[in-house]
């Protein structure tokens, strides 16, 4: 594979769009920048995520923006305390070697109530030719599904209080090949909020070591 030094650093937007004197929404994006020496690879990587910042920010200051107002008019109409909305972005860079680099980001929105929610997304990029790879790519052969979710469920199994009672339905369900990225020590297959566990657990995520596939691997990560 060929290998590629990659530098990630991290960029920022914030904002905090008012309306009367009062702020509406608070919002704060970090991203990641990816420079790649020798390789405009890096430059089609971060053009990618400085768009889904600028998308997520707008996202906040216009939609989010609009419903906090009405929510600003109608709790002043009937003396309710208003709490402003919020919007954040955050990243992580779980994996970065051997030309492969995975980044997932969590998008958070708060619109009142309890607590907000988040959703996280993930990319695992060929860096030498800034292609995102799916999960099938690593694999050549399709029985690398059946190998996640016995590790799934085994996971699952050691603290089953964590998660709904019909767990098993609801893996098969919600399995989705895009949640996933790279770690060092295996596949990290992540599921969304409230989809197999209850919002206390969090984001559930499970990690499938690399060895569990043998000679079903075609790329090997590590």
């Amino acid at each position: 594979m060929n290998e590629q030094p990659v530098t990630v650093t991290r960029r920022e937007i914030k904002g905090s769009p008012q309306y009367r004197g009062v702020t509406m929404v608070e919002i704060e994006i970090a991203y990641p920048r990816v420079l790649t020496k020798g390789n405009p690879a890096g430059q089609v990587i971060s053009v990618f995520y400085d768009h889904v910042a600028r998308r997520f920010y707008a996202y906040a200051s216009r939609k989010l923006y609009a419903d906090a107002v009405q929510n600003w008019k109608e709790a002043r109409k009937n003396g309710f305390p208003f709490h402003a909305y919020g919007a954040g972005m955050v990243y992580e860079v779980p994996f970065n070697h051997g030309g492969l680099l995975s980044i997932y980001y969590d998008q958070y929105t708060y619109t009142g109530g309890a607590h907000g929610n988040t959703v996280r997304h993930a990319d695992t990029w060929r860096v030498w030719d800034a292609r995102r790879l799916p999960l099938n790519a690593f694999f050549n052969d399709p029985g690398y599904r059946n190998i996640i979710f016995r590790s799934i469920f085994a996971q699952i199994q050691r603290e089953p209080d964590k998660y709904f009672e019909d767990y098993q339905k609801n893996v098969f369900q919600y399995f989705d090949e895009k949640n996933y990225y790279l770690t060092p020590r295996g596949f990290a297959v992540f599921f969304q909020l409230y989809t197999i566990a209850p919002y206390v657990t969090g984001i559930p995520v499970f990690i499938v070591p690399y060895e569990l596939f043998g000679d079903m691997l075609k790329i090997r990560p590590v």
